[in-house]
């Protein structure tokens, strides 16, 4: 089926009946299939979904904090190592084994190179890392925050990426989700 507009309201009619009129399925309103799916997606989140959605969520978030505070460490230690350059060149200069204008230039790398890992660092360190924990209670609502407040489109897009088959057949729907798109899309 695709979309068609008739008389200010838009409608789900069947292609082969708007190219050929092979079909004598009946037009369908969209604002009553949308409502439809809708509060059957909202009953596919129960809670064996909304379980299995919060474990993987957790770890995903999880492992995506561990991933920077491991980044974190591997930054101080390269901060560590260019500060033992720059005392190293400073020592070397003192004891008159490197000529100034050639420890000017390292100098001037080690201090950029340091100032980009400080930087990296400075920001890295505004992330929280404390374990994630989330409320299956608080997933429910902002999936139903959306699918009501959301505009129509974007809903739809949802719908598609969620249902990955619809049949119709003389009043009567089968669907078919797709739920491990909630799981891949973060």
């Amino acid at each position: 089926m695709t979309t068609m507009r008739g008389k200010g309201i838009f409608y789900y009619a069947c292609y082969n009946r708007l190219n050929n009129k092979s079909c004598n399925q009946e037009n369908l309103r969209a604002d009553k299939v949308d409502e439809f799916l809708l509060n059957e997606i909202k009953k596919a989140f129960n809670e064996n979904v909304l379980n299995d959605l919060k474990e993987k969520l957790e770890k995903e978030l999880n492992q995506h904090l561990k991933q920077i505070e491991e980044e974190r460490k591997a930054l101080q230690q390269a901060l560590n190592k260019i500060n033992r350059k720059i005392d190293n060149i400073v020592d070397a200069i003192a004891e008159g084994i490197i000529d100034k204008e050639t420890a000017k230039l390292k100098m001037q790398t080690l201090k950029e190179e340091k100032r980009e890992l400080e930087d990296r660092l400075h920001t890295l360190k505004h992330i929280k890392t404390v374990k994630v924990q989330i409320d299956i209670e608080e997933i429910r609502q902002a999936i139903e925050y959306f699918l009501s407040k959301s505009e129509t489109k974007r809903v739809r897009n949802l719908l598609k990426q969620l249902i990955s088959k619809i049949t119709y057949d003389e009043k009567v729907f089968e669907i078919e989700y797709n739920l491990s798109v909630a799981f891949h899309k973060n």
